[in-house]
């Protein structure tokens, strides 16, 4: 069986019916940015594949991603003379 690259909304639907978990798609988008920002391969052109995604959850337990109020909220402004 060939392993299809999906785009975030359908990996989230495919990977609830290949492993009955259900995923946001908000949290697949924080696994993708996290996943670009390590360069590992998992997400190419913004998909990925099922098995791909299960891999990387593996590969890293603890992940978490920020809460929406964090990652909105702007940077401090820091100038320097």
């Amino acid at each position: 069986m060939l392993d299809y690259y999906y785009w975030p909304k359908e990996l989230a639907y495919q990977v609830e019916q290949h492993h009955k978990i259900r995923f946001t798609l908000d949290r697949i988008r924080a696994i993708r940015r996290q996943s670009e920002a390590d360069r590992d391969g998992t997400f190419i052109d913004g998909r990925a594949t099922v098995s791909g995604l299960m891999l990387w959850l593996k590969e890293h337990p603890g992940f978490t991603e920020k809460p929406a109020s964090v990652r909105k909220r702007p940077a401090p402004v820091v100038a320097v003379m």
